[in-house]
């Protein structure tokens, strides 16, 4: 994981690194807890770091001895193999499941997992449940009842290859190239990598006779790339049910930026560890016009395609503008960036110092389209179709705008703003607008602005007969922002530091905004603390959802080496809390 010159990192990383989010650390409450960190020196109150938490004094081997090693790297790399190696691909259009014989591939994967996983699946050890067929739920049943479980994520599905023929490798060969460290195959990244390092953790750690003070639960989703309705909400039901509403002390999921090391020669080396505090929202919006047909001899001025091509470029000319929100992810990032890489980039740095958030938001927003989308919401023009004959005029044409919705502004306000900017086409040509409508939540929300839209605008010469439809669907508000200043996040970010660190770099773990949305979004009433994370240095994977998917295997040990210590390091802060509490009772 070698540092990397500045000016070598691709145009994303600036996007990536100007991301940064402050991970505000206090001092430990607990003394035990206390006693495993190293103390560091706080110069500044801003983007203060917890100090590395080592697990200790519970009898279990390191994550070292387990993890590295050629016997042990060998196990890992065959365990991974074998996993990536099934074709569990979730298409947008699968049937139901029992029905659909392209379900049958996960049938194959909870074979090769009870395989690989004996001790996963034996009830002596862990509680194992199936939700929908496909969602696996593995419980490791705690010693006292008294202390929140810990949920930890994956999902077990990947995307379509696309063109075979475009790979290098075939796409589920899992080939390994010993040379370069580097695993090609679909899914060896995305998600199948945690998948592996989180059942290969639990399996050794349940070798070592290992019995948690705490619940430790593991859920696989099944069509997290589907939007996870089948798979992750019906296990957030089961888990709501069974723990009840905010009943997780942790949720640990994929997703964030990885690590960035930055060496810019005139600062300290710092590995930047990101992980994501909150999702963007996310809405799809529909317009359906419908208007008078006729033969391509005697055209309308505008058919129903040409209708819909204005509408189009009056919303893509009306773009969302970027902001950074006062002490927001991205602001408290920022000064992150500013303390720890100052000279990496001066002008953000004196504009961050300065409190000038208006500035800096066009400066990110500048940068690149990765950086841009993390301070603003963004709207893309993703299907258009109408017309079924060259000589007929369409009668019927369809638009499909998937918005990722930034924190300032709301799902309702785009909703909103899509009917007031094609308000003026809509008069031109005399269509009826049916908005929204059976959403009671926007219309509430249009009306409190003083206005709706569904009524008839008359144009003075032709009449197109029009009718344009607007929908909206899958509608998430965006989750909320995870604490960085608690308990939890201080043995998240502990964990981190202890796990990462190397002679001469500081590593900093702070929050970051995705701008995609996971299973957590499912997750969310299970608790407060959602941290989103592929613990692996961001250049160590490649082509996620793209030809030729890459994972290099050295990156893999490091995730299942994160997650060792994490689980024993919540495990030991969960010991220490009962024995507090025990002294309290005898007091």
């Amino acid at each position: 994981m070698a540092s990397k010159s500045l000016l070598k990192l691709p145009a994303i990383t600036f996007g990536l690194l100007a991301s940064l989010q402050n991970a505000y650390g206090a001092v430990l409450e607990s003394r035990g807890l206390r006693d495993n960190v190293e103390q560091v020196s706080w110069p500044s109150p801003r983007c203060q770091l917890t100090g590395p938490i080592y697990p200790e004094d519970d009898g279990l081997p390191s994550a070292e001895d387990v993890f590295d090693g050629p016997l042990a790297f060998k196990k890992q790399l065959d365990r991974h193999r074998d996993i990536v190696e099934v074709d569990s691909i979730c298409y947008d259009d699968l049937g139901p499941i029992g029905e659909d014989k392209r379900w049958d591939s996960f049938d194959e994967l909870q074979k090769v997992l009870k395989r690989l996983y004996p001790i996963m699946h034996d009830d002596g050890y862990v509680q194992f449940e199936k939700v929908n067929t496909y969602g696996l739920v593995y419980t490791i049943q705690g010693q006292s009842e008294e202390l929140s479980p810990i949920l930890l994520t994956a999902h077990q599905d990947v995307v379509p290859v696309g063109n075979e023929s475009d790979w290098t490798y075939p796409p589920f060969s899992a080939e390994y190239d010993e040379k370069t460290d580097w695993m090609w195959s679909r899914g060896t990244a995305d998600d199948k990598n945690r998948l592996t390092a989180l059942m290969s953790v639990f399996e050794e750690l349940l070798t070592s006779d290992w019995r948690p003070q705490r619940d430790f639960v593991i859920a696989l989703g099944f069509d997290e790339e589907c939007s996870g309705f089948r798979g992750a909400k019906n296990i957030n039901d089961m888990l709501i049910e069974k723990y009840g509403k905010d009943g997780f002390e942790a949720v640990i999921d994929e997703g964030g930026l990885g690590i960035i090391d930055l060496d810019f020669g005139r600062d300290p080396p710092v590995r930047y560890a990101l992980p994501a505090v909150t999702e963007k929202g996310f809405v799809n919006i529909w317009l359906d016009l419908q208007v008078k047909g006729g033969h391509s001899s005697t055209p309308t001025p505008h058919t129903g395609i040409g209708i819909m091509s204005q509408i189009v470029v009056a919303l893509e000319n009306n773009p969302y503008y970027p902001e950074v929100e006062w002490n927001s992810p991205i602001h408290k990032s920022l000064q992150c960036l500013a303390r720890y890489s100052p000279n990496a980039f001066p002008s953000i740095t004196h504009l961050v110092d300065h409190g000038n958030l208006y500035k800096v938001a066009e400066v990110i927003a500048s940068m690149d389209l990765s950086a841009a989308a993390l301070v603003q919401t963004t709207q893309a023009v993703d299907i258009i179709y109408g017309g079924d004959k060259i000589n007929s005029l369409p009668e019927f044409t369809t638009v499909g705008i998937n918005y990722r919705v930034a924190p300032q502004n709301s799902v309702l306000e785009i909703q909103h703003n899509v009917v007031k900017h094609i308000n003026r086409i809509v008069e031109n040509f005399g269509l009826n607008v049916n908005a929204y409508e059976d959403d009671d939540e926007y219309h509430h929300y249009a009306a409190s602005l003083g206005g709706d839209h569904h009524h008839k605008k008359p144009r003075r010469d032709i009449d197109y007969e029009g009718t344009l439809t607007i929908r909206a669907e899958k509608k998430f508000d965006g989750a909320p922002v995870s604490p960085t200043d608690d308990e939890v996040w201080q043995i998240f970010a502990g964990t981190i530091e202890a796990t990462f660190k190397e002679p001469g770099i500081t590593v900093v773990p702070t929050g970051v905004i995705m701008t995609g949305n996971t299973d957590s979004k499912h997750y969310l009433d299970l608790s407060r603390n959602i941290y989103r994370w592929n613990p692996h240095p961001a250049f160590d994977i490649k082509n996620i959802h793209a030809v030729d998917e890459g994972l290099k295997m050295s990156a893999h040990i490091g995730v299942a080496k994160f997650y060792y210590n994490l689980v024993r390091n919540f495990d030991q802060a969960g010991r220490f809390l009962l024995k507090s509490s025990q002294q309290q009772q005898e007091l």
